[in-house]
């Protein structure tokens, strides 16, 4: 049977905790102050609202071009890039999209992570082979999802290399 401390006064020394001192604790004037904890990072505010679809990897959401974090999909000008760009348009049509923002630019775009109903965008591209992973700054998080059929199939930008870093 394990006691507190408080029982063990209340039942040994027939101390009642009303009568117990208050437990702060005061210190010395010389005594350091206490380190405050260190600031996170401010995230910049969530980006949400119904999309129109740009391109396969561009959307824009109540006035602000969102680029999806991580993928590299074609060109609209292609074949593969019209299919990226309808199923992105399929996907989003209606849905509440919501978009956390890297904090990073590109080509005047936020580049974010986007959600509908809990599914990263991006993640899903991939998965269907309509887009590849952006390794220069998804770091591969969304490679292991590339079939080998999308990377026969569709081109990798330049830019999305490692090696350019």
């Amino acid at each position: 049977m394990k006691l507190t401390a408080l029982a063990l006064l209340t039942q040994f020394a027939g101390v009642q905790p009303a009568s117990l001192p208050p437990t702060t604790i005061q210190l010395p004037s010389y005594a350091p102050a206490w380190p405050s904890a260190p600031s996170l990072p401010q995230l910049p505010p969530a980006i949400t609202g119904y999309a129109a679809v740009i391109d396969g990897d561009t959307l824009q959401i109540n006035g602000t071009r969102v680029r999806l974090w991580g993928v590299d999909a074609p060109e609209t000008n292609t074949l593969y890039g019209r299919q990226a760009r309808e199923w992105l348009a399929m996907t989003v049509y209606g849905r509440l999209v919501v978009c956390q923002p890297s904090g990073q630019l590109s080509h005047g775009r936020a580049v974010a992570q986007c959600f509908v109903n809990g599914q990263d965008l991006a993640r899903q591209l991939v998965m269907y082979g309509l887009a590849l992973d952006c390794e220069r700054y998804s770091r591969g998080a969304y490679r292991r999802l590339e079939s080998t059929e999308a990377r026969r199939t569709l081109p990798r930008s330049g830019y999305c290399s490692l090696r350019l870093r």
